[in-house]
């Protein structure tokens, strides 16, 4: 019988990474709290958030979703609110003891504020590609998607107005500033991504993880990004804890962040 080998990013942070450990249990709850120093041109704050997380698995399926809720403390004074509500279905299409092969289709949902800079003010929608190796102790996967943006530009807009918009990642006339998009999950309106993670189960209970994803544009509104990513989780029967860190070292926003995440297998 095959065995789904598949599974999440524990913290259900962003659809743009890869599987991180393989699980087998139907239902995962997580919940991820995280603190952030941001700079963004040439201005810089700090960022709190919350993010819920709640994962099905079924047969070769999985579906998940996430939202989060953000303090956006910058020069202009702190913004409160919903960040974007994120969703992912995926399917293997091969799958055994040690291989899994697969794809997904992600979809975002603007429940942020594009004009705080907590959402990015339109649907993203996208599809990939993944693949996954486990053993014993070691588990590594890499995905590798598109997404885009769904503007919902009319066309009878004005070609400044089409332009203006676009410039700033669809965000609000009045957003904080030109590079637009949000300041906690930074995205182009248009981009191909990869994403890559490793985990290693040093003790049953201590399992160490690597990871990054990276993107590109794929027209010229935009810039190269890329994430690096490490942690330790600690799991004990079906709840799992973890602390990490992610570092940007590619793109127009940088941040630095501290992770803490707790999961529930049921």
């Amino acid at each position: 019988m095959l065995l789904p080998q598949f599974a999440a990013a524990p913290a259900l942070a962003q659809h743009c990474e890869p599987p991180t450990t393989p699980e087998a249990s139907p239902y995962r709850a997580t919940v991820r709290a995280e603190a952030a120093h941001f700079e963004s041109g040439d201005e810089q704050g700090f960022y709190e958030g919350l993010v819920l997380g709640a994962a099905l698995h079924y047969a070769v399926f999985r579906a998940r979703a996430s939202l989060p809720y953000y303090r956006l403390l910058e020069s202009t004074g702190p913004a409160n609110g919903l960040g974007d509500l994120e969703t992912k279905l995926e399917g293997a299409v091969f799958d055994d003891a040690a291989w899994s092969l697969g794809g997904a289709f992600a979809a975002s949902f603007p429940t942020g504020s594009a004009e705080k800079r907590l959402g990015m003010g339109h649907v993203m929608l996208g599809p990939s590609v993944w693949l996954s190796q486990s053993s014993r102790r070691l588990f590594a996967s890499a995905e590798l998607g598109f997404m885009t943006a769904l503007d919902g530009s009319s066309d009878d807009a004005s070609p400044s107005d089409a332009e203006h918009a676009h410039h700033h990642h669809q965000a609000a006339a009045n957003a904080h500033h030109e590079a637009g998009g949000p300041i906690p999950n930074p995205m182009n309106p248009h981009e191909a991504w990869l994403g890559v993670g490793v985990s290693y189960e040093l003790f049953p209970v201590l399992r160490l993880s690597l990871g990054g994803t990276g993107a590109v544009p794929t027209t010229d509104d935009g810039e190269s990004r890329a994430t690096l990513r490490a942690g330790v989780e600690f799991p004990l029967g079906a709840l799992t804890t973890g602390v990490g860190g992610e570092v940007d070292v590619l793109g127009f926003t940088r941040r630095e962040l501290l992770v803490a995440t707790l999961g529930a297998l049921f």
